[in-house]
């Protein structure tokens, strides 16, 4: 799937708002909104942002009010509220709203940066909201569909859910009968595709999951796995930096990594092919294709 992350954008500065929206169409669909509150909470409700950024320029305090009032609403639904502004515009703006920003980003600072640190703070609450889900033993409002999923498709991912809430921070103590089981790390922006490799591989194998590469690469700071499944195609860090940054890595360059394509995709598997990894699939993933690469590496 090659969802793009929505960002809704406001603020006073609208030379660094006309900078995102130029320069961040490849992972971000952008929408921006007055700074009146009723167009805010219209657009949060309907456009559905993954990220509300605020661009600062000399806010006066009743905006800085409005936008204090407004984080909590923005916090509910598991958005991350960032503010970009000059040093003294970020500093007063966090004293005066109770430190209400969860990423501020303080000019200068380059294009490429301000696109890493939204994605990687998007990854960041997302991971959260499937989290708390599975928590409450229900599925976060709004939060695990996705462009084509189909009715019934829920049931799955709660699955998907309350292993999560396990794997990140929550682990149940395991009593292992036998040999060790191989661990898997599927690392796929797309909540069926996380869905349809856990079905097929968790009853021999433990499968963890990231919803992008730069918690994939988080997750591998502290914990090993053995094999890592890898979608091509995800905003943010996509599969091929991932994979460079992996194997640039002594302590991680030798864990095998099998790439995870679109089957209309010719050229990215030819892409893939020049990169040396220990495989590849095509998506939709064949059920027998998956375990036959899978027992080649782990056994």
């Amino acid at each position: 799937m090659d969802r793009k992350y929505k960002v809704l954008i406001t603020g006073k500065n609208k030379a660094v708002i006309d900078d995102i929206f130029r320069h961040t169409t490849a992972d971000f669909e952008c929408l921006s909104t007055s700074r009146r509150m009723d167009d805010l909470m219209g657009h949060l409700k309907y456009f559905g942002p993954d990220a509300f950024v605020y661009c600062l320029k000399a806010e006066e305090t009743e905006d800085i009010n409005n936008l204090k009032t407004l984080g909590p609403k923005i916090h509910q639904a598991y958005v991350p509220f960032i503010i970009i502004g000059d040093q003294t515009d970020c500093n007063e703006f966090q004293k005066q709203a109770f430190n209400t920003a969860d990423l501020v980003l303080t000019r200068p600072i380059t294009l490429s940066n301000i696109h890493e640190r939204i994605v990687g703070v998007i990854g960041e609450w997302q991971q959260k909201k499937l989290i708390n889900g599975a928590k409450k033993g229900e599925i976060p409002e709004e939060g695990m569909t996705s462009p084509g999923m189909e009715e019934g498709e829920s049931e799955g991912v709660m699955d998907i859910l309350k292993e999560l809430s396990n794997e990140l921070g929550q682990e149940k103590e395991k009593v292992v009968v036998g040999e060790k089981r191989g661990h898997i790390l599927v690392v796929d922006d797309d909540p069926r595709m996380l869905k349809v490799i856990r079905a097929n591989l968790r009853d021999e194998y433990d499968v963890a999951s990231a919803v992008n590469g730069r918690l994939a690469l988080k997750f591998l700071e502290k914990k090993k796995t053995d094999l890592i499944l890898l979608d091509y195609e995800m905003p943010g860090l996509k599969g091929p930096e991932v994979f460079r940054i992996l194997k640039s890595s002594p302590e991680l360059s030798e864990i095998p990594v099998v790439f995870l394509t679109g089957v209309g995709e010719l050229s990215k598997v030819q892409e893939v092919l020049e990169m040396k990894p220990q495989g590849y699939l095509l998506k939709p993933v064949d059920r027998s294709k998956l375990r036959s690469c899978v027992q080649s590496l782990l056994g």
